[in-house]
């Protein structure tokens, strides 16, 4: 998500509907990285494991280094398509 050419993270928990924003600085695999690892250690330590991962397919270059590293499914939205749960997080 954008807001005023900043670029963020955002996340939410389907079961519990717990949203993050975690402001992105350079849009890089490796800051990626840093901020959805962030989140999931949030995760972590209030005793959540996440297993699987929705997000958008223009992500899945960038995602890679996610799963390989620790160890998360991920299940990309189709080409075009965008998670709907975040879309409408977005909107609103």
């Amino acid at each position: 998500m954008y807001i005023n050419g900043m670029a963020f993270l955002v996340t939410i928990d389907k079961q519990v509907r717990y949203r993050t924003i975690v402001h992105v600085k350079k849009q890089e695999q490796q800051e990626f990285f840093k901020c959805l690892d962030k989140v999931l250690r949030q995760y972590n330590s209030a005793g959540f494991t996440i297993q699987t991962i929705h997000a958008d397919n223009q992500f899945r270059p960038l995602m890679d280094i996610v799963k390989d590293d620790l160890q998360v499914d991920m299940n990309y939205a189709n080409p075009g398509d965008h998670v709907p749960e975040i879309e409408r997080n977005n909107k609103t």
